[in-house]
């Protein structure tokens, strides 16, 4: 299976449009012409549009100045402050600055359970992003361990087909495939994808990030038909969902060209 940071920014449980910026809407209206400021929550959103386009730089470039004037005008604790910190957090690790992005993520999951408590949703969400970013940066163990609580945190207060919960168990399935535990992986991602289908439809973006992800464990694992199938439908599903040349789709596109070059369909 694939480094999850060597195959784009966001989809496939990576950070899955981010779990972050899926919060923009939560960035309320109220914000807008405080002290004379205008367009906070504009520039939050174009941020999450440039991050959820595969643009991480473009992201990171808008994100930073508005978490500055977050933190000025409304506070470091403040709900909106704390959506746009961890925004910057993700943009940062999607943007390759890892270090930078994991500590400001460790410091927004520990002013959102200052504020919050520790199994508050929007808790939560931090806490399953800094699993993923753990991850990301290769520290497997920690992923695992943190990918575990989050799971069984979310599934405990949102229950266990929730789409967030959904997300966390994919996060979970990676973190274990790249730790070195496929079956354990497969054990995770298998009924993921049933109940993701079944609560969210097939061609659901969570959807298709299970499955794109369970076609890579498949094929890590030698099963190259059902590894093709399943990378094929997600090759599919992402195109739709966010165009064909958006880094996923491109990183699907390859692993199924590479998967059918080593071992080719058989000629009717």
């Amino acid at each position: 299976m694939a480094r999850a940071d060597e195959q784009g920014g966001s989809g496939r449980g990576r950070f899955a449009g981010s779990p972050f910026l899926a919060q923009s809407a939560a960035f309320r209206r109220g914000a807008d012409n405080l002290d004379g400021r205008e367009g906070l929550s504009a520039h939050n959103d174009t941020a999450a549009a440039q991050f959820t386009a595969g643009r991480a730089g473009d992201a990171v470039a808008l994100l930073e100045p508005l978490l500055g004037d977050c933190r000025m005008m409304l506070g470091p604790q403040h709900p909106e402050t704390l959506v746009v910190e961890g925004n910057t957090a993700a943009a940062y690790i999607a943007a390759g600055r890892l270090t930078e992005g994991l500590e400001l993520m460790q410091t927004n999951l520990t002013q959102r359970v200052a504020r919050f408590g520790d199994e508050h949703p929007v808790t939560l969400t931090a806490r399953d992003a800094l699993a993923t970013a753990h991850r990301l940066a290769g520290r497997l163990p920690e992923a695992v361990r943190m990918a575990v609580r989050v799971t069984t945190q979310r599934a405990k207060v949102l229950g266990p087909t929730h789409p967030d919960t959904l997300v966390s168990k994919l996060g979970l399935g990676l973190a274990r495939a790249e730790d070195g535990d496929l079956a354990a992986a497969e054990s995770v991602l298998v009924p993921a994808l049933r109940e993701a289908v079944d609560t969210l439809g097939p061609t659901n973006a969570i959807t298709t990030a299970v499955r794109g992800a369970l076609g890579s464990l498949y094929a890590a694992t030698g099963r190259t038909d059902d590894a093709r199938d399943a990378l094929r439908h997600a090759v599919i599903d992402t195109e739709r969902l966010l165009g064909s040349s958006h880094p996923d789709t491109i990183a699907l596109r390859d692993e199924l060209l590479a998967l059918n070059n080593a071992a080719p369909s058989p000629t009717p």
